[in-house]
């Protein structure tokens, strides 16, 4: 298994029951911008969680303990303080004996399909902006329009109640 989530980029990590990474793989390396040697016995909450996400990540490692696993995001830190997305797969890590020894989690960089999915918002909400505008300017126009034609249909129309001579 470890073979195909290489394969596909996916970031692996495991830590122990105290939170401490007790391993990684070369993809997860690369995605934190931190080695092995840098990650290992670090508790990945204070190396990698900005402050507001912390307290949800605690927690997660509670469930974890009930044997509990589940997808979610988080925005991570890497090593050079650059804020990323990232999709998390974790479970508990569990021994061939059953016993809980901690967590694992498997990790997808998500930021660039993030950053395309703030684009097409923005996109969007200029698109609507634009046919707002559009909608707009047709109503003026029409009125701008509207507005002498109806005078001069009204002239015509009164012509025709007289009887027309040469300078009419």
């Amino acid at each position: 298994y470890r073979g195909i989530i290489d394969n596909f980029k996916l970031g692996l990590l495991e830590v122990d029951k105290e939170g401490k990474i007790i391993s990684c793989n070369d993809a997860f390396e690369t995605m934190s911008g931190y080695s092995r040697a840098e990650l290992q016995g670090n508790d990945p909450i204070q190396l990698l969680l900005p402050e507001n996400e912390r307290a949800s990540m605690l927690t997660k490692y509670k469930t974890r303990e009930n044997g509990v696993e589940d997808v979610y995001e988080l925005s991570v830190l890497n090593k050079k303080g650059e804020r990323k997305r990232w999709l998390i797969s974790g479970a508990p890590l569990i021994t061939d004996d059953g016993q809980t020894i901690g967590s694992i989690g498997i990790h997808w960089d998500i930021s660039d399909i993030k950053a395309l999915e703030q684009e097409l918002i923005k996109a969007r909400q200029k698109a609507e902006e634009s046919s707002r505008t559009k909608a707009k300017f047709l109503a003026n126009m029409s009125h701008e329009i509207r507005t002498p034609l109806n005078g001069i249909v009204g002239m015509i129309e009164q012509m025709t109640f007289t009887k027309l001579d040469d300078q009419q």
